[in-house]
């Protein structure tokens, strides 16, 4: 029941969130991408997916993917409470960690390059 509660848009969002991070364990990233977007759609509140969402666009080295979703995510937050004001610090230093990390990426691409060609 609780499986067709999910598919309708209702049901307990922290068994929502499990289902996403069971498939990224199992490797099915695209079946695991799609997923949390339909999700998201249904739980547009829920932040925790955005999050877990960024965190397998990482993991894929999307990082354009996964700065566009941070950045979604800061601007879905309208309230100005604790919880929230702790879920944007911890998104903000998530996504400088991403920015240095495709920075990263890029440049030690580009030296690669550079190297190979005398």
């Amino acid at each position: 029941q609780q499986a067709l509660d999910i598919e309708k848009g209702k049901g307990d969002p922290a068994l929502v969130q499990k289902i996403g991070k069971a498939m990224m364990q199992t490797h099915d990233y695209e079946k695991a991408i799609q997923y949390y977007h339909d999700a998201m759609r249904r739980h547009p509140q829920q932040q925790e997916l955005r999050q877990d969402l960024a965190k397998l666009y990482v993991r894929l080295q999307r990082w354009e993917d996964a700065i566009k979703g941070m950045e979604e995510a800061l601007q879905e937050v309208r309230d100005e409470s604790m919880k929230s004001t702790r879920y944007k610090v911890d998104t903000l230093v998530e996504l400088a960690k991403v920015h240095r990390e495709y920075a990263d990426s890029r440049s030690s691409f580009t030296g690669a390059s550079h190297g190979a060609v005398p």
